[in-house]
């Protein structure tokens, strides 16, 4: 069993569902409902503790220290997810459903217009990576975060303005089903997936914990370790050194999904001394592109260098690569010259 809390400013949500099995509905305890906020965290903490959770307690929502203070005297294994990235669990357990190009969650916030969280659905052949072993699938998919508002009053243009000049093929809606909402909702159903609920941010929580936790969500055909999710925190890019010929002649130095912190640092002796290649694959592109680094070394010289590579992020769109020449064995002394370039 996996339980999944949704923090708001007046009342939260919680999930304890079995993934692999219908979702349970989540329930609201609103503060007023309970007669105060800690009435309600006193209701949360008696349900979970009459649960065999098998995971951590996953939450989202307001990191609220009086629930979460409270929430760790039942258990110290608590991981917090964003909104953003609690929807992309959600969207994944779609299934065959997630198709297109976009997913899109829209909420109305009445006088300002429309809030989104917008997932940029990027499929691409899987990438053998280094630490991890992803089975026999077909493809790594990628969810690119974007959050937009507009001040905009119609919910149809809104949805095609937060869409980017992209097809949005799947649209959450957030908010009441009133006869209003509705008319809205038919006219939108008529180019899109459209789904209206409260209850989705905790839900995809449950989706979270089956995926990082569970037998590989089998139910949602998405086997560990295919599923990243690309924000400002995080890069877009899988970027490779290229040693030889073939898919084979490739070797993986970062990948989209890792942390903008993320680094390289190998030792080479290439084939060709006077140029290096990489394979940069922003996935916000459609195509690969390769990069040459240029040396300005004798071609014909038969002098073998070794080559020290270190690559580096200054911020998530701008990968430094930095190369040391550090000469071969005894029979070439270190030179320690530097060359320096920004991959695009």
């Amino acid at each position: 069993m996996y339980a999944g809390i949704d923090i708001y400013e007046n009342g939260i949500y919680l999930c304890i569902s079995d993934a692999t099995q219908e979702l349970a509905d989540a329930e609201y305890i609103s503060y007023t409902q309970a007669g105060s906020k800690e009435g309600a965290i006193a209701r949360i903490i008696k349900k979970l503790s009459l649960s065999k959770i098998n995971a951590p307690l996953m939450v989202t929502g307001l990191q609220d220290e009086q629930v979460l203070s409270e929430l760790k005297s039942i258990t110290e294994n608590i991981l917090y997810i964003k909104h953003s990235q609690t929807f992309m669990y959600y969207a994944a357990s779609l299934g065959e459903t997630l198709v297109g190009e976009q997913v899109m969650i829209i909420e109305d916030e009445e006088e300002k217009g429309f809030s989104s969280i917008v997932l940029d659905v990027v499929r691409r052949p899987k990438v053998r990576r280094k630490s991890l072993s992803i089975g026999n699938v077909d493809e790594n998919i990628f969810f690119v975060l974007h959050e937009r508002k507009i001040a905009e009053k119609d919910l149809n243009l809104a949805v095609i303005k937060l869409s980017g000049g992209k097809h949005a093929s799947v649209v959450f809606v957030l908010g009441e089903a009133n006869d209003e909402r509705m008319k809205d909702l038919k006219k939108l159903a008529q180019s899109h997936k459209v789904f209206l609920g409260n209850n989705l941010f905790v839900q995809g929580l449950i989706y979270a914990a089956d995926y990082l936790y569970g037998k590989n969500s089998v139910k949602q055909g998405f086997l560990k370790d295919t599923l990243f999710f690309i924000d400002d925190d995080h890069i877009a890019m899988n970027i490779s050194l290229r040693l030889g010929d073939g898919d084979e002649g490739y070797y993986p130095l970062v990948y989209a999904g890792e942390d903008i912190s993320a680094s390289a640092k190998v030792q080479v002796i290439p084939e060709n001394q006077n140029e290096i290649e990489f394979l940069v694959d922003d996935v916000r592109r459609k195509e690969p592109v390769h990069e040459i680094m240029t040396l300005g070394i004798d071609e014909k010289s038969e002098k073998k260098r070794c080559f020290e590579l270190t690559l580096r992020f200054e911020g998530r769109n701008t990968p430094i690569v930095k190369i040391t020449e550090l000469g071969f064995t005894s029979l070439w002394p270190k030179s320690y010259r530097v060359w320096e370039q920004i991959l695009r």
